[in-house]
């Protein structure tokens, strides 16, 4: 398996730990989107995407988090 592309969007003026986002496209087929890649407390840490699930109402059609 091979790191074929790398796409890296850097977040300017963050005062938390956030430094940018990254996707990496695995074999021109398989893509991981939306990783953190974040300040650790020995250097860079790149953290997996994480989504909460949600669900629509039946009658209002709202989003409600699971």
């Amino acid at each position: 398996m091979e790191i074929t592309e790398v796409r890296i969007k850097l977040m300017e003026d963050s005062d938390d730990r956030l430094r940018a986002f990254c996707s990496i496209t695995f074999d021109d087929i398989f893509v991981v989107r939306d990783l953190k890649i974040i300040d650790g407390t020995s250097g860079p840490c790149v953290a997996m995407p994480s989504r909460k699930l949600s669900s629509h109402c039946p009658k209002c059609h709202a989003k409600n988090h699971l």
